[in-house]
């Protein structure tokens, strides 16, 4: 995958979110740890749209958290597109 070709702020979320699986020991960024890195990016775009749906960020960030930290690694036999990543996050650390 080439970062170059994606805008500055996408480089910064998937940087965090990477960020965010290295912290947790997980071996693979999983959808939860992209829209945490996005929810807490200056002057980012997707908090204030999630916002304006209607959804209480505050919250929805310490979900995130939640899952995260039942999340162990990732079994790569299982794409997440058939389950979430986080229920797939089963091996050991």
């Amino acid at each position: 995958m080439n970062y170059d070709q994606f805008t500055l702020k996408t480089q910064e979320a998937l940087q965090t979110a990477s960020s965010l699986a290295q912290q947790n020991d997980h071996s693979e960024i999983c959808p939860e740890h992209l829209l945490k890195a996005l929810l807490e990016q200056k002057d980012g775009l997707v908090k204030p749209v999630i916002e304006r749906i209607g959804v209480n960020t505050s919250e929805l960030s310490a979900e995130l958290n939640k899952i995260m930290v039942g999340m162990t690694g990732f079994e790569p036999a299982t794409p997440w597109s058939q389950t979430r990543c986080a229920t797939s996050c089963a091996t050991s650390r």
